[in-house]
């Protein structure tokens, strides 16, 4: 095959792939995922008698689904929150928005116990369900984290 020849099958093949209809969001399922994700505190309230004043948090990441093309996979997500520790328990919540490729959203609160899903747009109206998250923190400075999360979800659209 001489280079114009693979030049057009490349472009077939191209316009063949992008002419195929993306496959409709699963109305219901579980999956498992993995978080990349960067965080950074941003406020603290000073003279707790704790040892641990509350911190006002900012959290940004991708999200890979464990079986690269699934539910899920490369999301944006962006998560707003507190922490504090209290009586050497840590405390913390929040909410979050992940957000696809398409630029459809999917709503959540937090705590450390896991994640509820309350809401999304486009593919994700009326989503419902939620999940665990085991956080791995790979760097932890004076001010900011990075961290690696596995996340169990389960979902159900409405």
């Amino acid at each position: 095959m001489n280079c114009f020849h693979l030049a057009i099958f490349t472009s077939v093949l191209a316009w063949t792939a992008s002419s195929v209809p993306a496959a409709e969001f699963p109305k219901s399922g579980a999956t498992k995922a993995t978080g990349y994700t960067v965080g950074s505190a941003v406020d603290g309230d000073e003279g707790w008698e704790t040892g641990s004043q509350p911190e006002l948090f900012v959290m940004n990441g991708v999200i890979r689904n464990d079986k690269e093309g699934g539910p899920f996979d490369k999301n944006f997500l962006r998560c707003i929150g507190q922490y504090v520790t209290i009586a050497g328990k840590f405390v913390t919540s929040g909410t979050c928005t992940e957000t696809d490729k398409a630029g459809d959203k999917i709503f959540m609160t937090f705590n450390a116990d896991g994640f509820t899903y309350i809401g999304g747009t486009g593919k994700y109206k009326g989503i419902t369900g939620g999940g665990t998250t085991k956080i791995e923190n790979v760097f932890e400075g004076k001010k900011g984290w990075a961290s690696i999360e596995s996340y169990e979800k389960h979902w159900e659209i409405k």
